[in-house]
């Protein structure tokens, strides 16, 4: 198994900045960094935007904003629309609310092969837990 792959990262988001704020700064601690990352917005409002601007200043690799209005929940839509203007051939799935473990990427882009999908699974924190989870290293 293994590949040599571009990997686009896909994010989808809808007004949680504050979530959205943990995972990008677990996706920048990636072990294997992605080739790109999109952001997938189902009409967020300016707080999100400025999350994700701010981080993507920082990056080395592609980053983008790609948003539509907020009309209902429209997920599926804002992922078409993503994964159209995706660079990579490799798009890996992630919710803007689930924290990404360093090895992520890596465990990903070891595991893809041609013709077929990996399916993964998120392990649910309790509420009290959720205040702090994924504001530092996971190392630390």
């Amino acid at each position: 198994m293994g590949s040599t792959f571009a990997l686009t990262l896909v994010i989808n988001t809808f007004n949680q900045p504050d979530y959205l704020g943990r995972v990008l700064n677990a996706v920048s601690r990636q072990s294997s960094l992605p080739e790109e990352v999109l952001l997938a917005d189902d009409g967020s409002t300016n707080e999100t935007k400025t999350v994700f601007e701010q981080w993507r200043v920082r990056q080395s690799f592609r980053c983008e904003h790609i948003r539509q209005e907020h009309e209902g929940f429209r997920r599926a839509r804002i992922l078409n629309l993503t994964i159209a203007s995706a660079r990579g051939d490799y798009p890996v799935f992630l919710d803007g609310d689930t924290i990404p473990h360093p090895y992520f990427v890596a465990d990903h882009r070891a595991a893809a092969q041609r013709g077929f999908f990996v399916q993964g699974h998120r392990a649910l924190v309790e509420e009290k837990a959720a205040a702090w989870f994924g504001q530092s290293d996971f190392f630390s």
